[in-house]
C-alpha cells in the first residue's frame, strides 16, 4: 500500500500569542506596581516630612512674633506675617487666640469680623479643643493634628480614598493639618498661635502617581500585545516556510518517483534486486516503496539490511508479485 502524507493546515498560533501576552502583562504590571508602590510611598512620606519640618519652623516664628505682639500690644506685624505666608501659598489660614477663645488676630479680616472676636462661634470650622490643647497641656512642643477643612471638597472619591488609606497613605481621610504652638509670657501660656495647611501637595503627588500608573499600564498592554504578535507571526512564518519546503521536497520526490523506469518482475527469481537511484526516498519515515511493473505490482518493504552507495540504495530479496500472492 502506498502511504498518504497528511497536509498540515497553516493557521495563526493563538495559543502561543495568549500565553506570551498574559505572561508579559503579569510580569509588566507586577514590576510597575512594585515600583510605584515603594517609590511613590517614599516620595509622599518625604514630601510630608519636608512640609511638617518647614511648618514647624514657621510655627516657632509665629509664636515668637505673637509673644512680641502681646507685649507691645501691636498685632499688625503678626497679621502681616500671616498674610505674607498665605500669599506665598505656604499656608491657608492663620490666627492667634487667647486661653478663653478670644480671637486676637486672624489672617483674613473678613473672617475675623464674622467670628466677632471669638473662635468658638464657628465650631464646625474651628476645633477649639485641638486649638487650645498645647496651652492646656502647658506644652512648649508644636502640636500637629490632622484637620478637616470644611470648605474644601474631597480630593478623591470614597472608594479611592479607602484603597489609598489601606495600602498607601493613612492620612487621606483628612484634607489638612492644624499646627498649634502655645505662646508664653513670663513662662505662663496665655494663648496659642495656629495655622491651617491643606494637604493639596500630598494629594497632587498621589494623583500624579495614579496617572503614572495608568500611563505605564497602557504602555505595558500595548508593548505586550505587539511583542506577542511579533513572536506569534514569527512562529507562523517559520511553520509556513517549513511546510512550503516540505511540500517542495514531496513534490520533487513524487516527480522523480514517477520518472523511475518500469521493471519487469515476471521472472520467478528468488533474489530479485531493485536499485533505488532517488536519494530523496531514503527517509526512514517511508515504510513502503511501490514499484510499478509491466503487468504486475509488488510492494518492497524497506528493511534494515539494505545498503546505501553512491548511486542510491539496494533492497535485497524483493518478492515477485506472483510469489507474494502464494505466500
Amino acid at each position: 500500500m502506498a502511504k498518504k502524507n497528511s497536509k498540515r493546515k497553516n493557521f495563526f498560533p493563538y495559543g502561543i500569542f495568549f500565553i506570551i501576552f498574559i505572561a508579559e502583562i503579569f510580569l509588566g504590571l507586577s514590576a510597575i506596581s512594585a515600583y510605584l508602590f515603594f517609590d511613590g510611598k517614599r516620595e509622599v512620606n518625604l514630601l510630608e516630612s519636608d512640609i511638617k519640618k518647614y511648618s514647624s519652623s514657621l510655627a516657632e516664628a509665629f509664636a515668637h512674633v505673637a509673644e512680641l505682639s502681646i507685649k507691645d500690644k501691636q498685632y499688625q506685624p503678626l497679621r502681616n506675617l500671616f498674610q505674607e505666608k498665605i500669599a506665598e501659598n505656604i499656608i491657608d489660614e492663620a490666627f492667634f487666640v487667647l486661653a478663653d477663645g478670644r480671637l486676637v488676630v486672624h489672617s483674613n479680616i473678613a473672617i475675623e469680623k464674622e467670628l466677632s472676636g471669638n473662635i468658638a462661634k464657628d465650631e464646625m470650622s474651628y476645633n477649639i479643643d485641638l486649638i487650645l490643647k498645647p496651652l492646656r497641656d502647658n506644652s512648649h512642643e508644636i502640636l500637629i493634628s490632622d484637620y478637616n477643612i470644611i470648605k474644601k471638597e474631597p480630593y478623591f472619591k470614597k472608594n479611592i480614598r479607602d484603597l489609598i488609606k489601606k495600602y498607601f497613605y493613612k492620612g487621606i481621610e483628612s484634607n489638612g493639618w492644624l499646627f498649634s504652638k502655645a505662646v508664653f509670657v513670663k513662662s505662663k501660656p496665655i494663648g496659642t498661635v495656629n495655622f491651617i495647611l491643606s494637604k493639596d501637595r500630598i494629594f497632587y503627588a498621589i494623583k500624579n502617581i495614579i496617572e503614572r500608573a495608568r500611563r505605564l499600564t497602557a504602555i505595558v498592554l500595548l508593548m505586550s500585545f505587539l511583542l506577542s504578535l511579533l513572536i506569534s507571526l514569527f512562529v507562523m512564518l517559520r511553520d509556513l516556510s517549513r511546510n512550503k519546503k516540505q511540500s517542495t521536497i514531496d513534490s520533487s520526490a513524487k516527480e522523480k518517483f514517477l520518472d523511475l523506469p518500469e521493471i519487469d518482475v515476471a521472472s520467478e527469481k528468488e533474489n530479485l534486486q531493485i536499485e533505488l537511484i532517488d536519494d530523496s526516498l531514503e527517509s526512514e519515515d517511508s515504510p513502503e516503496i511501490t514499484v510499478i511493473g509491466h503487468e504486475r505490482y509488488i510492494v518492497a518493504p524497506i528493511i534494515p539490511e539494505y545498503r546505501a552507495h553512491s548511486t542510491g540504495r539496494r533492497i535485497l530479496d524483493a518478492i515477485p508479485s506472483e510469489n507474494k500472492r502464494k505466500r
